[in-house]
């Protein structure tokens, strides 16, 4: 679980919005964006572009963030990135949307997923193991966010799966969505398919032959035979 108060963003109230607000505040530095609850409206907020983009490279998607503001009703809150919108050229952030959380409220948040071990089907059997999704959708009360979900697929065997459902979930964290969606799976290898066509051909060939070479045997007996 995470604790409070280990990441800290400084988050200020922005005046104005609007695509013309938005500008003048990314032209001076900073990231515009907004913070939201189910109790309040948005709330028209900046953060720091360079603070941002750090705490983003160093923090897992379901980080919670301590705010740090010159706003009574931001300072000392909690809350987490809901959603970031990228510049479609450069790939750089140009707003964001935190979400205000509340101790009595549950929150709805995608947390990693962590795979350990290697699976038996792979070590074993020639499989290969895909993975289908990297995170897992939860919901809980956010003094019980987990900073990741571990799956151990050492007993995976061939032509096995571990599905959402099968998730050992901290207590406090129940699985949202659909429990039959596939995480990871072994699977036959193409190598081993082609192995498997190449082997099976040749034993229709080498049966091919036998056949052949019986049918020329009968041939000579009959050809003997005529001539006694």
């Amino acid at each position: 679980m995470y604790k409070v108060g280990t990441h800290v963003l400084e988050i200020e109230l922005r005046e104005g919005t609007g695509k013309g607000a938005a500008n003048r505040v990314r032209h001076s530095g900073l990231l515009p964006g907004i913070v939201y609850s189910r109790n309040i409206d948005s709330i028209p907020i900046s953060v720091s572009y360079k603070d941002f983009v750090r705490c983003a490279e160093t923090s897992r998607p379901s980080q919670v963030f301590s705010v740090k503001s010159s706003a009574p009703e931001l300072n000392g809150k909690s809350v987490i990135v809901k959603d970031v919108q990228l510049n479609y050229v450069k790939g750089r952030p140009v707003h964001v949307d935190f979400q205000l959380l509340s101790d009595q409220e549950k929150v709805r948040i995608d947390v990693p997923l962590e795979i350990q071990g290697e699976a038996f089907g792979v070590k074993n059997e020639g499989g290969v193991m895909t993975v289908s999704t990297r995170e897992v959708t939860v919901q809980c009360f956010p003094k019980d966010i987990p900073e990741i979900v571990t799956i151990d697929v050492t007993n995976l065997r061939l032509g096995q799966r571990i599905k959402t459902g099968d998730l050992q979930l901290p207590e406090g964290v129940e699985l949202y969505g659909n429990p039959e969606e596939t995480i990871v799976s072994v699977l036959t290898s193409r190598a081993s398919k082609t192995a498997e066509g190449e082997g099976a051909e040749e034993e229709a060939a080498a049966g091919e032959d036998q056949e052949d070479k019986a049918a020329g045997d009968d041939k000579k007996s009959e050809d003997k035979a005529a001539g006694d």
